[in-house]
């Protein structure tokens, strides 16, 4: 897990790219149409389990003992 710290609090950067993609939806939801809003969401949602599919692989991984 990543810290980070922003106007003085301390944060996970996680909760912090989360944040800026709901910001980008909501931004898309205000300046387009809806279904590109709900093709955005879903991209990122395919893109989410990706990741997640890749970070439990990346897990069964041992390092290197050096």
């Amino acid at each position: 897990m990543k810290t980070i710290q922003i106007f003085g609090l301390v944060t996970a950067l996680g909760n912090v790219i989360y944040a800026s993609l709901f910001l980008v939806t909501d931004i898309l939801n205000e300046n387009h149409t809806r279904k590109d809003a709900q093709k955005a969401v879903l991209i990122g949602f395919f893109i989410l389990i990706a990741t997640t599919i890749i970070m439990h692989i990346s897990l069964q991984f041992i390092p290197y003992e050096s």
